[in-house]
Protein backbone atom coordinates (compact mmCIF):
# COMPACT_ATOMS: atom_id res chain seq x y z
CA UNK A 1 0.00 0.00 0.00
CA UNK A 2 1.67 3.49 -0.86
CA UNK A 3 2.15 5.78 1.76
CA UNK A 4 -0.89 8.47 1.66
CA UNK A 5 0.23 11.90 0.27
CA UNK A 6 1.37 14.53 1.88
CA UNK A 7 -1.53 17.01 2.62
CA UNK A 8 -1.68 20.67 1.96
CA UNK A 9 -1.68 21.50 5.45
CA UNK A 10 1.06 19.32 5.85
CA UNK A 11 3.48 20.71 3.34
CA UNK A 12 2.61 24.35 3.79
CA UNK A 13 3.67 23.76 7.62
CA UNK A 14 6.91 21.94 6.70
CA UNK A 15 8.26 24.60 4.08
CA UNK A 16 7.34 27.54 7.06
CA UNK A 17 9.44 25.45 9.35
CA UNK A 18 12.25 25.28 6.67
CA UNK A 19 11.72 29.28 5.95
CA UNK A 20 11.73 29.56 10.19
CA UNK A 21 15.03 27.66 10.19
CA UNK A 22 17.17 29.44 7.05
CA UNK A 23 16.03 33.02 9.35
CA UNK A 24 17.55 31.57 12.36
CA UNK A 25 20.62 30.60 10.05
CA UNK A 26 20.85 34.09 8.43
CA UNK A 27 20.57 35.37 11.65
CA UNK A 28 23.27 33.71 13.30
CA UNK A 29 25.91 34.42 9.98
CA UNK A 30 25.75 30.54 8.60
CA UNK A 31 27.67 29.38 11.26
CA UNK A 32 27.61 27.18 14.26
CA UNK A 33 23.97 27.60 14.88
CA UNK A 34 23.84 24.18 16.86
CA UNK A 35 26.49 24.52 19.27
CA UNK A 36 26.00 25.83 22.72
CA UNK A 37 22.30 26.26 23.98
CA UNK A 38 20.71 26.84 27.61
CA UNK A 39 20.70 23.42 28.61
CA UNK A 40 23.83 20.32 27.89
CA UNK A 41 21.84 18.26 25.83
CA UNK A 42 20.66 15.11 27.10
CA UNK A 43 22.33 11.32 26.88
CA UNK A 44 21.74 9.78 23.69
CA UNK A 45 21.32 13.21 21.72
CA UNK A 46 24.17 14.88 20.14
CA UNK A 47 24.93 18.32 18.52
CA UNK A 48 26.03 19.20 14.85
CA UNK A 49 29.83 19.48 14.20
CA UNK A 50 31.42 22.42 16.50
CA UNK A 51 33.40 24.80 14.60
CA UNK A 52 32.24 23.88 11.37
CA UNK A 53 30.12 26.64 9.63
CA UNK A 54 26.31 25.68 8.46
CA UNK A 55 24.57 26.32 5.12
CA UNK A 56 20.92 25.97 4.88
CA UNK A 57 20.54 23.87 1.91
CA UNK A 58 16.74 23.13 1.37
CA UNK A 59 16.59 19.56 -0.78
CA UNK A 60 14.25 20.05 -4.04
CA UNK A 61 11.28 17.77 -5.05
CA UNK A 62 10.54 16.47 -1.67
CA UNK A 63 7.23 16.34 0.10
CA UNK A 64 7.93 16.48 3.59
CA UNK A 65 6.52 13.21 4.40
CA UNK A 66 8.09 10.48 6.48
CA UNK A 67 11.03 13.37 7.27
CA UNK A 68 12.19 14.42 3.89
CA UNK A 69 12.32 18.45 3.97
CA UNK A 70 10.21 20.05 1.44
CA UNK A 71 11.21 22.54 -1.05
CA UNK A 72 11.31 26.59 -0.08
CA UNK A 73 8.48 28.14 -1.92
CA UNK A 74 8.20 31.66 -2.25
CA UNK A 75 6.65 33.40 1.19
CA UNK A 76 2.83 33.80 -0.13
CA UNK A 77 2.99 29.90 -1.15
CA UNK A 78 3.05 28.85 2.64
CA UNK A 79 -0.21 30.25 3.03
CA UNK A 80 -3.07 28.05 2.81
CA UNK A 81 -6.84 28.31 1.94
CA UNK A 82 -9.07 28.30 5.14
CA UNK A 83 -11.63 26.87 3.54
CA UNK A 84 -9.15 23.91 2.20
CA UNK A 85 -7.93 23.43 5.31
CA UNK A 86 -10.95 22.93 7.00
CA UNK A 87 -12.30 20.58 4.62
CA UNK A 88 -9.00 18.14 4.99
CA UNK A 89 -9.19 18.47 8.50
CA UNK A 90 -12.92 17.07 8.43
CA UNK A 91 -12.65 14.56 5.81
CA UNK A 92 -9.39 13.50 7.82
CA UNK A 93 -10.96 12.96 10.94
CA UNK A 94 -14.15 11.16 9.64
CA UNK A 95 -12.58 9.06 7.25
CA UNK A 96 -10.58 7.49 10.50
CA UNK A 97 -14.18 7.37 12.54
CA UNK A 98 -15.85 5.49 9.27
CA UNK A 99 -13.44 3.36 9.13
CA UNK A 100 -13.54 1.86 13.22
CA UNK A 101 -16.94 2.25 12.57
CA UNK A 102 -16.52 -0.14 9.53
CA UNK A 103 -14.46 -2.55 11.41
CA UNK A 104 -17.37 -2.88 14.37
CA UNK A 105 -20.34 -3.29 11.75
CA UNK A 106 -18.08 -5.92 10.24
CA UNK A 107 -16.80 -7.80 13.22
CA UNK A 108 -13.32 -7.61 12.59
CA UNK A 109 -13.50 -8.45 8.69
CA UNK A 110 -12.16 -4.82 7.64
CA UNK A 111 -9.65 -3.47 5.73
CA UNK A 112 -8.18 -1.43 9.12
CA UNK A 113 -7.83 -5.17 10.03
CA UNK A 114 -5.72 -6.67 7.22
CA UNK A 115 -2.07 -6.99 7.07
CA UNK A 116 -0.84 -5.59 4.04
CA UNK A 117 2.10 -7.49 2.90
CA UNK A 118 1.67 -11.59 2.17
CA UNK A 119 -1.13 -13.21 1.43
CA UNK A 120 -3.72 -11.42 2.75
CA UNK A 121 -6.37 -13.87 2.65
CA UNK A 122 -4.18 -16.42 5.12
CA UNK A 123 -3.13 -13.51 6.89
CA UNK A 124 -6.78 -12.08 7.63
CA UNK A 125 -8.16 -15.55 8.66
CA UNK A 126 -5.03 -15.93 11.21
CA UNK A 127 -6.50 -12.10 12.28
CA UNK A 128 -9.65 -13.54 12.82
CA UNK A 129 -8.39 -16.61 14.70
CA UNK A 130 -6.96 -13.90 17.07
CA UNK A 131 -9.39 -12.26 17.58
CA UNK A 132 -11.85 -15.37 18.31
CA UNK A 133 -9.12 -16.51 20.49
CA UNK A 134 -8.96 -13.68 22.67
CA UNK A 135 -12.88 -13.46 22.66
CA UNK A 136 -12.66 -17.16 24.53
CA UNK A 137 -10.34 -15.98 27.18
CA UNK A 138 -12.59 -13.29 27.65
CA UNK A 139 -15.20 -15.14 28.60
CA UNK A 140 -16.71 -16.44 25.26
CA UNK A 141 -20.29 -15.27 23.99
CA UNK A 142 -21.65 -15.00 27.57
CA UNK A 143 -19.29 -12.01 28.11
CA UNK A 144 -19.75 -7.91 28.36
CA UNK A 145 -17.03 -7.91 25.38
CA UNK A 146 -16.98 -8.05 21.98
CA UNK A 147 -14.12 -8.14 19.71
CA UNK A 148 -14.37 -6.86 16.77
CA UNK A 149 -10.05 -5.86 14.57
CA UNK A 150 -6.94 -5.57 15.39
CA UNK A 151 -6.16 -1.55 15.97
CA UNK A 152 -2.37 -2.44 16.21
CA UNK A 153 0.91 -3.79 17.38
CA UNK A 154 3.85 -3.19 19.18
CA UNK A 155 6.60 -4.70 21.29
CA UNK A 156 3.88 -4.35 24.34
CA UNK A 157 1.09 -6.41 22.74
CA UNK A 158 -1.64 -6.59 20.70
CA UNK A 159 -4.56 -3.41 20.89
CA UNK A 160 -8.03 -4.41 19.43
CA UNK A 161 -11.29 -2.67 19.11
CA UNK A 162 -14.17 -3.95 20.65
CA UNK A 163 -17.82 -3.37 22.97
CA UNK A 164 -17.93 -3.77 26.53
CA UNK A 165 -21.41 -3.08 28.29
CA UNK A 166 -22.73 -1.39 24.67
CA UNK A 167 -19.45 0.93 25.03
CA UNK A 168 -16.99 1.56 22.29
CA UNK A 169 -13.60 0.20 23.09
CA UNK A 170 -9.90 -0.70 22.84
CA UNK A 171 -8.42 -3.52 24.46
CA UNK A 172 -4.91 -3.50 25.14
CA UNK A 173 -3.53 -6.79 25.90
CA UNK A 174 0.24 -8.01 27.18
CA UNK A 175 1.74 -10.44 28.56
CA UNK A 176 3.87 -10.44 31.59
CA UNK A 177 6.01 -12.72 33.87
CA UNK A 178 6.43 -12.92 37.06
CA UNK A 179 9.66 -11.50 37.51
CA UNK A 180 10.50 -9.00 39.95
CA UNK A 181 14.43 -7.65 38.18
CA UNK A 182 15.50 -6.60 34.87
CA UNK A 183 13.43 -5.46 32.17
CA UNK A 184 10.92 -7.83 32.46
CA UNK A 185 10.50 -7.20 36.20
CA UNK A 186 10.21 -3.45 34.92
CA UNK A 187 7.46 -3.89 32.31
CA UNK A 188 5.24 -5.86 34.90
CA UNK A 189 5.19 -2.93 36.84
CA UNK A 190 4.77 -0.46 34.28
CA UNK A 191 1.93 -3.07 32.88
CA UNK A 192 -0.19 -2.88 36.38
CA UNK A 193 1.09 0.22 37.33
CA UNK A 194 -0.93 1.82 34.08
CA UNK A 195 -4.17 -0.21 34.63
CA UNK A 196 -4.26 1.10 38.60
CA UNK A 197 -3.46 4.62 37.82
CA UNK A 198 -5.64 4.67 34.66
CA UNK A 199 -8.45 3.40 36.74
CA UNK A 200 -8.08 5.97 39.75
CA UNK A 201 -8.71 8.91 37.28
CA UNK A 202 -11.51 10.42 35.23
CA UNK A 203 -11.62 13.49 33.13
CA UNK A 204 -12.86 14.04 29.97
CA UNK A 205 -9.15 15.51 28.36
CA UNK A 206 -7.57 11.65 29.51
CA UNK A 207 -8.63 8.30 28.12
CA UNK A 208 -10.72 6.34 30.22
CA UNK A 209 -10.49 2.95 31.45
CA UNK A 210 -12.82 1.14 32.14
CA UNK A 211 -11.72 -1.80 33.97
CA UNK A 212 -8.80 -4.44 33.88
CA UNK A 213 -8.00 -8.58 34.25
CA UNK A 214 -4.56 -10.02 34.84
CA UNK A 215 -4.72 -13.58 34.16
CA UNK A 216 -2.69 -16.22 34.98
CA UNK A 217 -1.11 -18.46 31.91
CA UNK A 218 1.11 -20.90 33.27
CA UNK A 219 0.02 -22.28 36.63
CA UNK A 220 2.58 -23.76 39.18
CA UNK A 221 0.93 -27.86 40.02
CA UNK A 222 1.34 -26.48 43.92
CA UNK A 223 -1.25 -23.39 43.61
CA UNK A 224 -4.16 -22.95 41.83
CA UNK A 225 -6.07 -20.26 43.72
CA UNK A 226 -6.64 -17.04 43.16
CA UNK A 227 -7.47 -13.87 44.81
CA UNK A 228 -10.95 -14.50 46.41
CA UNK A 229 -9.68 -18.12 46.77
CA UNK A 230 -11.02 -19.33 43.36
CA UNK A 231 -9.28 -21.39 41.15
CA UNK A 232 -8.80 -19.56 37.54
CA UNK A 233 -7.03 -21.82 34.60
CA UNK A 234 -6.00 -19.96 31.01
CA UNK A 235 -9.29 -19.13 29.30
CA UNK A 236 -11.73 -18.41 32.53
CA UNK A 237 -12.84 -15.26 33.34
CA UNK A 238 -12.41 -13.28 36.32
CA UNK A 239 -14.16 -10.48 37.60
CA UNK A 240 -13.03 -7.10 36.16
CA UNK A 241 -10.41 -5.09 38.24
CA UNK A 242 -9.13 -8.20 39.57
CA UNK A 243 -5.08 -9.47 39.98
CA UNK A 244 -3.92 -13.14 40.13
CA UNK A 245 -1.86 -13.81 43.20
CA UNK A 246 1.67 -15.15 42.49
CA UNK A 247 1.00 -18.69 41.38
CA UNK A 248 1.80 -18.52 37.92
CA UNK A 249 4.23 -17.64 36.28
CA UNK A 250 3.29 -15.59 33.12
CA UNK A 251 0.23 -13.49 33.13
CA UNK A 252 -1.95 -11.66 30.54
CA UNK A 253 -3.31 -8.66 31.25
CA UNK A 254 -6.10 -7.10 29.53
CA UNK A 255 -6.93 -2.99 29.64
CA UNK A 256 -10.05 -2.00 28.44
CA UNK A 257 -10.01 1.87 27.75
CA UNK A 258 -12.41 4.05 25.87
CA UNK A 259 -11.80 3.81 21.89
CA UNK A 260 -10.85 7.06 20.89
CA UNK A 261 -11.70 6.90 16.76
CA UNK A 262 -9.55 10.50 15.63
CA UNK A 263 -5.53 8.57 16.15
CA UNK A 264 -2.90 10.20 18.08
CA UNK A 265 -1.88 13.44 17.88
CA UNK A 266 1.33 12.56 16.33
CA UNK A 267 -0.28 11.36 13.64
CA UNK A 268 -2.77 14.51 13.21
CA UNK A 269 0.46 16.61 13.38
CA UNK A 270 2.32 14.72 10.82
CA UNK A 271 -0.75 15.21 8.37
CA UNK A 272 -0.85 18.55 9.27
CA UNK A 273 -4.20 17.88 10.94
CA UNK A 274 -3.69 19.69 14.32
CA UNK A 275 -3.80 22.99 12.99
CA UNK A 276 -1.21 25.49 14.02
CA UNK A 277 -1.26 28.62 15.70
CA UNK A 278 0.94 30.69 13.27
CA UNK A 279 -1.28 30.56 10.81
CA UNK A 280 -4.33 32.59 12.66
CA UNK A 281 -7.86 31.54 11.68
CA UNK A 282 -9.27 27.82 12.39
CA UNK A 283 -5.69 26.73 12.39
CA UNK A 284 -4.88 28.52 15.06
CA UNK A 285 -8.09 28.07 16.85
CA UNK A 286 -7.73 24.33 16.68
CA UNK A 287 -4.11 24.37 17.35
CA UNK A 288 -4.96 26.12 20.96
CA UNK A 289 -7.87 23.94 21.52
CA UNK A 290 -6.29 20.43 20.98
CA UNK A 291 -3.16 22.47 23.41
CA UNK A 292 -5.65 23.16 25.85
CA UNK A 293 -7.06 20.36 26.48
CA UNK A 294 -3.46 17.78 26.98
CA UNK A 295 -3.07 21.22 29.24
CA UNK A 296 -6.17 20.45 31.08
CA UNK A 297 -5.60 16.56 31.02
CA UNK A 298 -2.21 16.83 32.81
CA UNK A 299 -3.39 19.15 35.09
CA UNK A 300 -5.86 16.42 36.28
CA UNK A 301 -3.11 13.88 36.36
CA UNK A 302 -1.33 16.22 38.69
CA UNK A 303 -3.76 17.36 40.78
CA UNK A 304 -4.20 13.42 41.45
CA UNK A 305 -0.09 13.63 42.67
CA UNK A 306 1.14 11.49 39.65
CA UNK A 307 4.01 12.09 37.20
CA UNK A 308 2.92 11.57 33.68
CA UNK A 309 6.06 10.47 32.66
CA UNK A 310 6.53 10.72 28.64
CA UNK A 311 4.66 13.26 27.54
CA UNK A 312 4.49 13.37 23.61
CA UNK A 313 2.17 13.20 20.83
CA UNK A 314 2.37 9.51 20.83
CA UNK A 315 0.50 9.37 24.21
CA UNK A 316 -2.09 11.80 23.35
CA UNK A 317 -5.46 10.23 21.57
CA UNK A 318 -8.28 12.39 19.53
CA UNK A 319 -11.47 11.40 19.64
CA UNK A 320 -14.66 12.83 16.95
CA UNK A 321 -17.91 13.21 19.01
CA UNK A 322 -20.38 13.91 15.97
CA UNK A 323 -24.15 14.39 16.68
CA UNK A 324 -25.71 11.89 14.38
CA UNK A 325 -22.56 9.95 14.31
CA UNK A 326 -24.41 7.14 11.94
CA UNK A 327 -24.16 9.71 9.76
CA UNK A 328 -20.52 9.16 8.09
CA UNK A 329 -20.48 10.97 5.18
CA UNK A 330 -21.09 14.22 6.88
CA UNK A 331 -17.97 15.96 7.06
CA UNK A 332 -18.85 19.55 7.79
CA UNK A 333 -18.30 19.44 11.58
CA UNK A 334 -15.37 17.22 12.65
CA UNK A 335 -13.08 20.42 13.38
CA UNK A 336 -15.37 21.48 16.61
CA UNK A 337 -15.98 18.04 17.73
CA UNK A 338 -12.18 16.63 18.09
CA UNK A 339 -11.14 16.46 21.92
CA UNK A 340 -7.33 15.61 22.55
CA UNK A 341 -6.92 12.79 25.54
CA UNK A 342 -4.12 11.97 27.21
CA UNK A 343 -3.14 8.56 27.46
CA UNK A 344 -0.49 5.94 28.26
CA UNK A 345 0.11 5.73 32.14
CA UNK A 346 2.85 2.97 30.98
CA UNK A 347 6.01 5.97 32.44
CA UNK A 348 3.66 7.29 34.90
CA UNK A 349 4.30 7.72 39.12
CA UNK A 350 2.85 8.71 41.87
CA UNK A 351 3.84 11.13 44.32
CA UNK A 352 4.00 10.75 48.06
CA UNK A 353 2.17 13.53 50.11
CA UNK A 354 5.46 15.29 50.99
CA UNK A 355 7.43 14.26 47.73
CA UNK A 356 8.22 17.34 45.21
CA UNK A 357 9.61 14.52 42.96
CA UNK A 358 11.28 10.85 42.67
CA UNK A 359 14.88 10.43 42.33
CA UNK A 360 16.60 7.70 39.71
CA UNK A 361 14.20 7.41 37.29
CA UNK A 362 15.87 8.13 34.01
CA UNK A 363 13.23 7.14 31.49
CA UNK A 364 10.73 8.93 28.75
CA UNK A 365 11.62 10.05 26.01
CA UNK A 366 15.03 11.99 25.29
CA UNK A 367 14.61 14.39 22.36
CA UNK A 368 11.76 15.75 25.37
CA UNK A 369 13.32 14.72 28.54
CA UNK A 370 13.78 17.82 31.42
CA UNK A 371 18.03 18.08 32.27
CA UNK A 372 17.29 16.96 35.40
CA UNK A 373 15.54 13.42 34.29
CA UNK A 374 18.73 13.37 31.98
CA UNK A 375 21.40 13.86 34.59
CA UNK A 376 19.81 12.55 37.79
CA UNK A 377 16.86 11.05 37.13
CA UNK A 378 14.37 13.55 38.81
CA UNK A 379 10.97 13.00 37.45
CA UNK A 380 8.64 15.60 39.07
CA UNK A 381 5.43 17.25 37.67
CA UNK A 382 7.69 20.12 36.37
CA UNK A 383 9.58 17.78 34.19
CA UNK A 384 5.69 16.99 32.35
CA UNK A 385 6.15 20.94 31.69
CA UNK A 386 9.61 20.82 30.26
CA UNK A 387 8.22 17.96 27.64
CA UNK A 388 4.75 20.08 27.16
CA UNK A 389 7.06 22.79 26.21
CA UNK A 390 8.49 21.00 23.02
CA UNK A 391 4.43 20.05 22.40
CA UNK A 392 3.64 23.57 22.16
CA UNK A 393 6.50 24.29 19.88
CA UNK A 394 4.94 21.38 17.59
CA UNK A 395 1.50 23.34 17.87
CA UNK A 396 3.17 26.71 16.91
CA UNK A 397 4.33 25.26 13.47
CA UNK A 398 1.88 21.99 13.00
CA UNK A 399 4.45 19.41 12.76
CA UNK A 400 5.99 16.89 15.25
CA UNK A 401 9.35 17.34 16.63
CA UNK A 402 10.57 14.12 14.87
CA UNK A 403 9.79 16.33 11.54
CA UNK A 404 10.90 19.27 12.28
CA UNK A 405 14.68 17.99 13.12
CA UNK A 406 14.16 15.79 9.89
CA UNK A 407 13.92 18.85 7.97
CA UNK A 408 16.91 20.50 9.74
CA UNK A 409 18.50 17.97 9.45
CA UNK A 410 18.07 17.30 5.43
CA UNK A 411 18.40 21.36 5.06
CA UNK A 412 22.25 21.09 7.12
CA UNK A 413 24.24 18.21 5.31
CA UNK A 414 27.27 18.99 7.55
CA UNK A 415 25.85 18.29 10.83
CA UNK A 416 25.28 14.54 9.94
CA UNK A 417 22.10 12.60 11.42
CA UNK A 418 22.49 13.72 14.93
CA UNK A 419 21.08 16.59 16.39
CA UNK A 420 20.52 18.64 19.97
CA UNK A 421 16.87 19.03 20.46
CA UNK A 422 17.42 21.41 22.90
CA UNK A 423 19.07 23.75 20.98
CA UNK A 424 16.80 23.35 18.14
CA UNK A 425 13.58 23.83 20.37
CA UNK A 426 16.03 27.54 21.06
CA UNK A 427 16.09 28.29 17.47
CA UNK A 428 12.78 27.98 17.03
CA UNK A 429 11.71 29.44 20.25
CA UNK A 430 13.70 32.63 18.36
CA UNK A 431 11.92 32.58 15.44
CA UNK A 432 8.24 32.43 17.62
CA UNK A 433 9.49 35.97 18.70
CA UNK A 434 9.98 37.53 15.79
CA UNK A 435 5.98 36.54 15.23
CA UNK A 436 2.70 38.54 16.86
CA UNK A 437 2.42 35.11 19.29
CA UNK A 438 4.59 36.58 21.95
CA UNK A 439 2.08 35.56 24.55
CA UNK A 440 2.05 32.29 23.24
CA UNK A 441 6.25 32.17 22.91
CA UNK A 442 6.70 33.59 26.27
CA UNK A 443 4.47 30.61 28.00
CA UNK A 444 6.12 28.22 25.62
CA UNK A 445 9.74 29.31 27.09
CA UNK A 446 8.72 29.26 30.40
CA UNK A 447 8.50 25.79 30.22
CA UNK A 448 12.32 25.65 29.39
CA UNK A 449 13.80 27.60 32.66
CA UNK A 450 16.59 25.31 33.47
CA UNK A 451 15.32 25.37 37.10
CA UNK A 452 12.36 23.14 37.48
CA UNK A 453 10.40 25.54 40.47
CA UNK A 454 10.92 28.50 37.85
CA UNK A 455 8.74 26.48 35.53
CA UNK A 456 4.87 26.89 35.04
CA UNK A 457 2.18 24.50 37.03
CA UNK A 458 0.10 23.25 34.73
CA UNK A 459 -2.61 25.33 36.46
CA UNK A 460 -1.18 28.25 35.23
CA UNK A 461 -0.82 26.56 31.52
CA UNK A 462 -4.42 26.58 31.25
CA UNK A 463 -5.01 29.96 33.02
CA UNK A 464 -2.96 31.18 30.06
CA UNK A 465 -3.98 29.29 27.13
CA UNK A 466 -7.41 30.19 27.85
CA UNK A 467 -6.49 33.78 27.79
CA UNK A 468 -4.59 33.29 24.94
CA UNK A 469 -7.96 32.00 23.00
CA UNK A 470 -9.83 34.54 24.42
CA UNK A 471 -7.93 37.04 22.56
CA UNK A 472 -8.62 35.18 18.40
Amino acid sequence: MAPPQASAAAVANRCAVAQALARRVAAAGGGQVMSGGPQPPAPGVEGGAAGAPLILRIQPGSDGAGGSAPAVPPAAAVVQDEGEFLREVSVYFCELRDRLKRGADEDGDSEAAAVVEGDPLAEKSGLQAAIRALQAELGGNSSDMEVFSVLGSGAFGVVYTGRWRSLPVAVKTMVVTDVEGGKEGRRRQQAVLEAAISLSMAHENLVATYTYMLKPLVQQPSDTSCAGGQGVGPGQQMPPGTVADGGADAYKLYIVQELCNGGSLHQALSRGMAGTVRSGGSGRLLALRLALDVARGVAHVHACRIVHGDLKPDNVLLMVQLEGDDEASDHGSAFTALTAKVADFGLSLPLAEDATHQSKRFQGTPSRMAPEVARRGELSPRSDVWSYGTMLIEFFYGCTLEDIAATFVSALPDIGSKIEYQRLCTLLLEDMLTTPEHAYTLLTASCFAPEPHNRPTFETIVTQLEQIMGSC
